[in-house]
């Protein structure tokens, strides 16, 4: 699991407990809550148990490198428009094409931004995922859920 926009660590903390080894992607700092399964190296993750690898760096910054080997699901829940959100989830489902389900925040700033959603599925398509759902979430009623999964 990768996760971008991950600080303070809410998320990663759940996806913890629940034995899910989490990659986040964030410059902020995360939470002390979390230091008893962070590990300093991506590749010191070990298989079959719950880690947490901060890579500090902007989405944008993220390499291949950084992911390793066998992801398979990507978040995100980046302060970011939903144009640069769907960017990345593209760019990320290229570095890892293990990767079979999405999970996105879209942060709007206009309820007329709703109006792309079009775009947005297309997008997803393209990178092939086939079930695609989007949801109005409660959070000031300006936030979407995008999911996307492949066969």
């Amino acid at each position: 699991m990768v996760e971008l926009g991950c600080a303070p660590g809410g998320v990663v903390l759940a996806l913890l407990q629940r034995g899910i080894p989490v990659i986040g992607v964030d410059p902020a700092k995360m939470a002390a809550v979390l230091e008893k399964w962070t590990i300093p190296q991506r590749q010191d993750g070990q298989v079959g148990k719950s880690w947490f690898f901060h890579s500090r760096k902007p989405a944008a910054l993220t390499s291949k490198r950084d992911l390793g080997q066998g992801v398979t699901w990507f978040m995100s829940d980046m302060n970011q428009s939903p144009d640069v959100v769907i960017t990345e989830c593209a760019r990320f489902c290229k570095m890892a094409p293990t990767i079979r389900g999405v999970l996105m925040t879209l942060k709007l700033t206009d309820m007329l931004q709703v109006g792309e959603k079009e775009k947005w599925f297309a997008a997803l398509k393209e990178i092939g995922f086939t079930t695609i759902r989007l949801q109005l979430l409660s959070v000031h009623h300006k936030e979407l859920a995008l999911l996307g999964m492949k066969p």
